[in-house]
């Protein structure tokens, strides 16, 4: 009796330390009925508390006028950048792509981390005669957001698909929750080659112990 529980007792051991190993990341995919956020003419807001405190970190605002994108406290920033093209200039939350390394400065963009009037970026806009632009315009592509609890940054990403100028769908999101660890737009905790290879290792138990007892 002993004997034939050993191998569920390792399989439980190497599902756990691959559950421990992954734990640092946390990945929420967001309810397909919730991901359209639209605003034809109609102010409408969006906020979202990425590590759950009880303290949203950014709010996202659809109008006639554009989309943009605020953080809402000292503590939270997102990536930024000056960029001018497109028939856009002005601050912006910079649209990264899958596999990029998001950490405390990256080549092409800092941390907006100021909670003032000032600190609203564009995804996109619309002109008075309804035609919009901006460097999100029609993309689907990554924001990097950061959290900073005491002099440490948290980082994480959120999948945007902007269709309009005028709103989009959040798709889902990931945080890590180790200090300073930097994290790569799109990439989820895997698992790890310990489960796959204690996995097999049980198998290939179980299979001997079945030819044991029926040979």
């Amino acid at each position: 009796m002993r004997e034939s529980f050993q191998p569920l007792a390792i399989l439980a051991s190497v599902i756990l330390l691959s559950a421990e190993s992954r734990a640092a990341i946390i990945h929420v995919s967001i309810p397909e009925a919730e991901q359209e956020f639209l605003a034809l003419g109609e102010a409408r807001s969006r906020d979202f508390d990425f590590d759950q405190d009880g303290r949203n970190d950014v709010r996202f605002t659809a109008s006639a006028q554009g989309f943009i994108v605020q953080s809402l406290h000292f503590e939270a920033g997102i990536t930024t950048g000056n960029l001018i093209g497109q028939n856009f200039l002005g601050q912006t939350a910079v649209p990264l792509l899958y596999g990029d390394k998001i950490e405390r400065w990256t080549d092409a963009s800092g941390w907006g981390i100021t909670a003032t009037n000032e600190n609203v970026y564009l995804l996109s806009y619309g002109a008075l005669e309804g035609s919009v632009g901006g460097v999100w315009y029609g993309k689907e592509a990554y924001m990097g957001f950061a959290l900073l609890p005491g002099d440490d940054f948290n980082f994480g990403w959120l999948r945007i698909r902007e269709f309009g100028g005028f709103g989009g769908y959040f798709l889902e999101y990931a945080y890590e929750t180790e200090p300073n660890v930097p994290i790569f737009a799109g990439k989820i905790p895997e698992p790890s080659v310990l489960l796959l290879t204690g996995s097999m290792g049980i198998l290939i138990l179980l299979s001997r112990r079945r030819r044991e007892v029926n040979p």
